[in-house]
């Protein structure tokens, strides 16, 4: 899923989280990912923010009066109290259903996040509180009513308005704040029908009001609860919270009670959508929902600054007929100008308008991978994909990670060859015409997944893979140099530092693999000119050195190292499947995993040393080690050192591709049948990492399902159980599957 990659530009470097792998369920990276984009400002500036005009001016009601009783006193309690009061002052008899409520023990429910984050005081708005009810006390009916209600046990993300958070014994006024801004950010993640959101921070003598969105967050200095111009913003605050501006809100999502969202799309309405996952609330902002549409199953989007358009440049990709692998787009529609204009402008320097798209698609994501076997035939077809879109339309993904490569069980081994007629070899036409196979690349590529490879009866263009994502993707000829994106924890080691990684005194670079003698006739039946533009020589160590050259040479993006961002995804999903064979589960070795999650040059080369030591995979899989080790071998040694001395194979762009996909083409055939290809995962849990038994980065599917519902399911227990429903604080930081962390933000 895209989130916040991009050229690497300095004047975006100071906008980077310091952490490498973002899961923003985990609280404190959660802060660490946003305060970058935090401003303070004054009353002044903060007042403007808000967006008044003359059609839409706060009422100019004094409520000095009713803060005056409170201010000797300010606790969670009496602060509620008060804002409840002045909501009360400004409906003036109203009937607005916003209310403030202390929040106490109970985590907002029902994030994609996964948080159990608790702010101490929220905003909710009781129209949008549902239970579900039988439709009578005898019915034997399915149907339930939606009936309206003010438990706020019940209340969820979703239903807030605002958060707050109080000052707390023994922590600094720094860290509170700091606890509030994540509030908001959670807070927005939950609420894609609104541009921004409001906050407070409070203490016994102050308070700060803070308002985010996709451009930033900005807060005010600190306020005073004795300064009339002071209590006057906080009055046109909570004014906000109970009529925010046309500005804040997306006029094209409707909320919906029962959690879900009803959106349009260029005229069209999707209803009922449900949130699925959720991006950097800071940048792009993705959100990604699942509809009810078949034509359309994927609602994505975004907040942009540019004019690049995802949808164009996939379009692009199919022009010429569809590339196996790729995801294809129904609909699209840019909320830049005009009624329909959906802005935000916290920062005005970094003002984004919104963007959405309509996708055809869907799938599982790539760590949910059940086994051995699924996950080879879909890295094969993954490189296959990316390697097609490069030779036949001249594009680079740049962003190949977990978050953007899903797995589609569903589809059938045996499809229907495509509309155009069944895919022929990429030798055919030298064949047809009685030539001989040729050295050149071919002018286009014709894909063939693996299981055609490996069994002609499944249709040579059929893939469980779908690569989405292409909000960093880049036309070859317009790429500049020293520019790269990437999702850190996958990205080629060149890629991260943009720049070539020094082979010091020299390095190991092994030569291309040859096909086993079972693998061999089976890949030359339907390949062969791919056995001729890069021939075998699995015998042919090559050490690379740094050259003179080379070292001149503008460093670029290339080919190669989505190749790379493929091995380190594979490896990703190894080092975390535990198996389900009901032995005791294995731990990841503490210092294999740091090097893992520390994607620099020398963290990665300890991790390919390391390889070469001892276990590293659960026994289960431990054939694994094999096929990613020699993997490995391939990788270690820049390419951009290639000199004319070296075959002349290795300066096509291809090259890494062909020869990781040989690599696991061999080990398909020879293993296929091997128990261990099939041996299902632990559904509910992966691997831990030792000496710090905590959960690793990633959940399993089960484990995100099971974080979603808890706090519901905690809440249907009576009210005196409130102890047993207060989660310690280390929960907040618990893991879930997250989305994707940059390293570069956009331009």
């Amino acid at each position: 899923m895209a989130d916040e990659a991009g050229p690497s530009f300095a004047s975006d470097v100071s906008l980077q989280p310091a952490n490498i792998h973002y899961a923003q369920h985990k609280r404190k990276e959660l802060e660490a990912a946003i305060a970058p984009a935090l401003g303070e400002v004054s009353p002044e500036e903060f007042r403007a923010l808000l967006k008044f005009s003359d059609g839409d001016e706060c009422p100019q009601v004094n409520i000095v009066p009713i803060v005056a009783p409170y201010i000797r006193d300010i606790t969670k309690k009496t602060c509620h109290d008060l804002f409840n009061a002045i909501a009360d002052e400004l409906k003036g008899g109203g009937v607005l259903s916003t209310e403030f409520h202390e929040q106490g023990d109970l985590a907002p429910d029902d994030r994609p996040a996964g948080t159990f984050c608790r702010p101490d005081i929220v905003a909710y708005d009781k129209s949008q509180l549902i239970v579900e009810q039988p439709s009578g006390p005898r019915t034997r009916s399915k149907t339930k009513q939606l009936t309206p209600v003010v438990p706020t046990e019940f209340l969820a993300w979703t239903h807030l308005e605002a958060t707050a958070e109080f000052a707390s014994k023994g922590k600094s006024k720094a860290d509170g704040l700091t606890q509030a801004l994540t509030y908001t950010a959670y807070h927005l993640l939950a609420r894609p029908d609104r541009v921004v959101v409001l906050g407070f921070y409070i203490s016994h003598d102050s308070f700060i009001l803070i308002i985010t969105g996709a451009s930033g967050t900005r807060c005010t200095t600190e306020l005073s609860w004795t300064n009339v111009n002071h209590i006057q913003l906080l009055r046109d605050f909570i004014y906000r919270i109970l009529k925010p501006s046309p500005h804040m809100v997306d006029p094209t999502i409707t909320r919906n009670r029962d959690g879900g969202f009803d959106i349009k799309l260029n005229g069209e309405n999707y209803s009922g959508c449900r949130l699925e996952l959720i991006g950097r609330p800071i940048g792009r902002r993705t959100t990604i929902f699942f509809t009810q549409d078949a034509n359309a199953p994927i609602i994505k989007e975004q907040y942009l600054r540019d004019s690049f358009s995802e949808a164009a440049i996939i379009n692009e990709i199919h022009e010429n007929g569809p590339i196996p692998g790729v995801i294809q787009v129904y609909d699209h529609q840019e909320f830049q100008e005009g009624d329909s204009a959906v802005v935000c402008s916290i920062d005005t320097e970094r003002k984004r308008h919104k963007v959405r798209l309509a996708l055809k698609e869907s799938g599982t994501p790539f760590m949910d991978i059940q086994t051995p076997y699924e996950v080879l035939v879909a890295t094969y077809d993954l490189l296959e994909t990316t390697r097609c879109v490069y030779t036949n339309v001249d594009i680079l993904h740049r962003d190949i990670s977990k978050g953007n490569v899903l797995y589609r069980s569903a589809v059938s081994g045996k499809d229907k060859e495509s509309e155009s007629g069944p895919a022929t070899s990429d030798d055919a036409s030298a064949e047809e015409k009685g030539g001989h196979l040729s050295e050149e690349k071919p002018e286009k590529l014709a894909f063939c997944g693996v299981r055609h490879l490996l069994d002609n009866s499944h249709s040579r263009e059929a893939t469980p893979v779908l690569l989405i994502d292409f909000d960093h993707s880049i036309h070859v000829a317009e790429e500049r140099p020293f520019s790269s994106a990437g999702t850190p924890v996958f990205q080629a080691r060149a890629a991260a530092v943009t720049a070539p990684v020094d082979p010091g005194t020299g390095v190991l670079l092994r030569g291309m693999p040859d096909l086993s003698e079972a693998a061999r006739p089976l890949y030359m039946k339907v390949l062969s000119d791919r056995v001729k533009r890069f021939p075998s020589r699995p015998t042919l160590d090559i050490i690379l050195r740094t050259t003179q050259e080379a070292a001149d040479r503008e460093w670029f993006h290339q080919l190669r190292h989505d190749a790379e961002s493929a091995f380190w995804l594979l490896l990703w999903w190894a080092i975390h499947v535990r198996p389900d064979n009901n032995k005791p589960p294995t731990l990841i070795s503490d210092y294999f995993w740091k090097a893992l999650i520390t994607p620099d040059v020398n963290g990665r080369q300890s991790v390919f040393t390391m390889m070469e030591g001892s276990r590293w995979l659960d026994p289960a899989y431990e054939p694994l080690e094999t096929l990613i080790r020699n993997m490995a071998l391939q990788l270690r040694g820049d390419l951009h050192w290639i000199t004319d001395e070296h075959p002349k194979e290795m300066k096509e762009p291809e090259y890494v591709h062909e020869a990781l996909q040989r690599l696991i083409f061999n080990f398909l055939v020879e293993n296929q049948n091997q128990p261990f290809m099939t041996q299902g995962r632990y559904r509910s849990r992966n691997r831990q990492v030792e000496k710090d038994t905590s959960e690793t980065s990633d959940l399993t599917g089960d484990e995100v399902n099971q974080r979603r519902h808890s706090s519901r399911a905690s809440r249907s227990t009576p009210a005196t159980a409130s102890s047993f429903m207060k989660r310690p604080q280390s929960e907040d930081l618990d893991g879930l599957k997250p989305p994707n962390k940059r390293q570069h933000t956009e331009p």
